[in-house]
C-alpha cells in the first residue's frame, strides 16, 4: 500500500538512517496506516500511543514528518496529546534530509505575527510580536502561539484576538474548533470585524 508512495519513501528514509537498513518495512507502514486512520478506529488511537513513547525514536520521527506536528517530550503528554489528537490537526508532510535536525525543520515553519493586548482600564491597546504556526480551520486564518505559563494559543492573523487556548497545541485546536462552533461562522466573523473596526487590523495588514 506504502510501497513506492511519498510517505513510504519517507518512512524509509528515516528508518536507514536511524538503523542503516530498513529492517521492518510491514512495522513501519504499519505505523503509516495507523497514522492515516486515526479518526476511523479508536484502536488505532490507544496504538499510536503504545508506539510512539519517547524511546521508540524513529517512529516519533516518522510522526512528527508525516504529519508536521512536534511530540511533547514526555510519555504523559505523548499520551494526552494523542487523546486531543484528529486528522484535520495533521500539517503538510515534511522533506526528511540525513544529517538535518528535525527541530530545526519545524523550527523553520514558525512565523512573526501580532497579538492584540487591550487594557481595559485605560482603553488601550498594543500589538505585540510574537513566533507562531500558521493554521487554518473551518475557513479562518488563524496562528498557534506559545503561552508565558508553557501553554498554547490560537489568535486570529487579521486583529490578534485570542479565540482558543489549551494545554498542548492539538487541545488548543480542539477549543479553537469549540469556539466556532459555538459562535457560529457568521457571529465569529463578525466579532473578528468589530475589533478591527474598534482597534484596527494587525501589522501584518499595515505593511505596503
Amino acid at each position: 500500500m506504502y510501497v513506492g508512495t511519498t510517505k513510504g519513501n519517507l518512512v524509509e528514509k528515516i528508518f536507514v538512517d536511524k538503523f542503516g537498513q530498513f529492517v521492518n518495512p510491514i512495522g513501519a507502514f504499519s505505523l503509516l496506516a495507523v497514522i492515516d486512520n486515526l479518526d476511523d478506529n479508536p484502536m488505532c488511537r490507544e496504538e499510536l500511543k503504545e508506539r510512539l513513547h519517547i524511546e521508540n525514536k524513529a517512529s516519533r520521527k516518522t510522526f512528527e514528518y508525516v504529519t508536521g506536528l512536534r511530540l511533547p517530550k514526555t510519555n504523559k503528554e505523548t499520551k494526552e496529546f494523542i487523546d486531543n489528537l484528529h486528522e484535520s490537526d495533521y500539517c503538510e508532510m515534511l522533506d526528511y534530509q540525513v544529517g538535518v535536525d528535525k527541530n530545526k525543520v519545524l523550527e523553520d515553519k514558525t512565523e512573526e505575527f501580532y497579538i492584540l493586548e487591550v487594557d481595559q482600564e485605560n482603553k488601550t491597546r498594543e500589538y505585540k510580536k510574537v513566533l507562531g504556526e500558521r493554521i487554518i480551520k473551518k475557513g479562518f486564518s488563524c496562528f498557534i502561539h506559545k503561552l508565558p505559563d508553557g501553554g498554547y494559543a490560537v489568535s486570529s492573523i487579521e486583529c490578534g484576538m485570542k479565540l482558543a487556548s489549551g494545554r498542548t497545541k492539538a487541545e488548543a485546536v480542539k477549543n479553537l474548533k469549540r469556539t466556532i462552533n459555538n459562535f457560529g461562522d457568521v457571529e465569529l466573523r463578525k466579532k473578528i470585524q468589530e475589533v478591527i473596526e474598534l482597534y484596527g487590523a494587525s501589522p501584518l495588514y499595515n505593511v505596503a
